[in-house]
């Protein structure tokens, strides 16, 4: 019966830090310096790069290192590593801008840029 009840407040106030994330990055935008009409990623990306990253060196120097690791420990860590530095790459390298799609300019370079939604993503 309580771990019943420890897991429902586990998932609660898992979902409530989420949620508390989710407001914080909507009320304070990540605004470029030198192009306030750019918009970053919010800061808990690079963070979540960051943590998955060094996760991936431990569970990795484990694996690699010791005599009984298992193979898909390997395999996880190499793909922890990666995964968490292209999102710190994603935060770095991109960021999000409208743009007025009626003027000749912009249409123009808007044929060369990638569209995954209505805004527009541009690299640095």
């Amino acid at each position: 019966m309580s771990a019943n009840i420890l897991e429902f407040l586990l998932a609660a106030s898992i979902t409530v830090f989420i949620g508390a994330i989710a407001w914080w990055a909507r009320t304070h935008p990540n605004r470029s310096r030198e192009y306030p009409e750019r918009v970053r990623m919010p800061k808990v990306v690079p963070i979540f790069g960051w943590v998955a990253a060094g996760f991936g060196v431990l569970i990795g120097s484990w694996a690699w290192f010791s005599s009984d690791g298992p193979l898909g420990a390997r395999v996880a860590s190499v793909a922890m590593l990666l995964g968490g530095l292209a999102f710190v790459a994603m935060y770095r390298n991109f960021y999000v801008a409208r743009v007025n799609m009626r003027s000749p300019s912009a249409a123009a370079s808007a044929r060369n840029t990638f569209f995954p939604t209505a805004t527009l993503l541009t690299t640095t």
